[in-house]
């Protein structure tokens, strides 16, 4: 009898482990996901069409929707600890022209912009 309970004991710890082990290992079909690259690629055309936005005399309102969509978008890039690191400090500048735009200044805006979307492009070199 000893030895059935420690038999169903093991079952029943390797029957609970798989149990949570999957969920960990479950995917969202619904989700899209992207190379780093392609990622990357999605973030600067979100900033070109900012500063093209910029050139044209869009609201700054509108302009800071523009940039939170390429904040959205930078969270896609995932590939490892250097290009997170480079993500992060580019994402720090979309953040300071998110909120000079909210106030108006467009003319530091663009130049932000501008250095944003080289930060990113630098993070290619890191992939």
């Amino acid at each position: 009898m000893k030895f059935l309970k420690h038999i169903a004991l093991g079952l029943f710890l390797a029957i609970s482990t798989v149990g949570v082990s999957s969920v960990a290992f479950a995917e969202d079909d619904g989700r899209i996901r992207f190379e780093p690259s392609v990622a990357i690629d999605n973030v600067i055309a979100q900033i070109k069409v900012a500063q093209d936005a910029i050139e044209t005399g869009v609201d700054g309102k509108e302009i800071a929707a523009m940039i939170k969509k390429a904040r959205d978008l930078n969270k896609e890039i995932n590939a490892n600890d250097k290009v997170d690191i480079g993500r992060q400090r580019a994402n720090s500048e979309l953040s300071k022209a998110r909120g000079l735009a909210k106030k108006g200044q467009m003319e530091e805006v663009s130049h932000l912009l501008i250095e944003a979307a080289t930060k990113y492009e630098n993070l290619k070199k890191h992939l």
